[in-house]
């Protein structure tokens, strides 16, 4: 119900949370239908996000900035991930009726290590 709500019953659908991989890279195939996915069914309540992927690249990690509102999507490639520094992926996302446990479980697929251990790689 909408009882004990203040302000308009529109903003209180208004949420962000952060999608977070530490310690390993990212699967960039994944992510990108993860977002297309996301971006099918939720682009309009979907009002912004935006993040840096680790991304398992050729052998090597890259770093990728991402950031969009609703479909508007622009990833630009970063260069290397810098030596030294902790592999982690982090992505806000801001928008309406976000399900969050759905969104945690598909992100957490998306992980490298996870692609990499469902196939039989030599």
């Amino acid at each position: 119900g909408n009882a004990g709500n203040a302000g308009s019953p529109h903003d209180s659908d208004i949420g962000s949370m952060v999608l977070e991989l530490k310690g390993e890279p990212l699967d960039v195939q994944r992510f990108n239908s993860l977002l297309s996915d996301l971006l099918g069914e939720k682009s309009a309540d979907l009002y912004r996000y935006k993040g840096v992927l680790a991304c398992a690249q050729q052998g090597k990690v890259v770093r990728y900035v991402l950031q969009g509102v609703h479909d508007m999507l622009d990833i630009s490639f970063s260069g290397e991930w810098p030596a030294g520094v902790p592999l982690r992926t982090q992505v806000v996302l801001i928008g309406r009726q976000l399900d969050r446990e759905d969104l945690e479980r598909r992100f957490a697929e998306c992980s490298a290590e996870v692609a990499t251990s469902r196939t039989d790689a030599p």
